[in-house]
């Protein structure tokens, strides 16, 4: 039984377009409901689970993932991921108007590359075509990283859930050779995955460490 004086996150039982949300809750301290839907396995791939229930939660746009938070009620996952940062972690947004901007500017580019990766997980499963996207879609974002102890600067923001959630897929889809190509961006990584409060969840049986993708993908883990 869900509890409902808790904010509530339902997805599938992958990482996904979810995880950040995961990630922001956790870093935030916020006490939610991380509802998961499993896929069937092959070759029905079944989404009973779900499809059994999306008319039943009063969602105006159902769909995965979602957020029920008393009365409000959320789909789409970059809403969602607004809507909890604003309300239980404003501070992650940035400090002023310009780091703001660039905390927008770098997730949206990241939100794109990984796109990019995860859809043809789906439809190709090429690892080829990810790694060379990847490869070349991240020359940008190194440059604009470097030397910086986190995405913005010295303290933790929305987009450096987004840094963990994009490098760890583009670097299984490329077999390592993301992070051999961008040690900067790999020492990135590792430095906001050492942060305490991130390092605790991310060893903690609350972390959904994988799949990355659902069962259907061609290119699963």
């Amino acid at each position: 039984m869900v509890d409902s004086s808790k904010p509530t996150l339902g997805y599938w039982k992958i990482r996904g377009l979810a995880s950040q949300v995961r990630h922001v809750f956790n870093y935030c301290k916020v006490d939610f409901n991380d509802v998961q839907y499993e896929q069937g396995d092959a070759p029905e791939y079944s989404r009973d689970c779900w499809m059994s229930v999306k008319e039943s939660i009063g969602l105006e746009f159902p769909n995965l993932p979602y957020l029920v938070d008393g009365d409000v009620k959320i789909t789409e996952s970059q809403a969602i991921l607004r809507y909890v940062v604003n309300k239980y972690g404003p501070h992650l947004n940035g400090k002023t108007p310009e780091e703001q901007a660039q905390v927008d500017q770098l997730y949206l580019i990241l939100v794109d590359i990984k796109a990019f990766a995860s859809g043809n997980c789906y439809s190709t499963g090429d690892k080829e075509l990810i790694t060379k996207n990847s490869i070349d879609k991240l020359a940008a974002v190194d440059r604009h990283l470097k030397g910086k102890k986190y995405c913005v600067g010295d303290y933790i923001t929305f987009v450096d859930f987004q840094i963990i959630e994009t490098m760890d897929l583009l670097n299984f889809c490329s077999d390592n050779r993301v992070f051999e190509t961008y040690p900067d961006l790999k020492a990135l990584y590792e430095r906001i995955c050492d942060v305490p409060e991130i390092k605790e969840y991310m060893s903690s049986d609350r972390f959904v460490s994988r799949p990355h993708n659902n069962k259907v993908a061609k290119l699963n883990n």
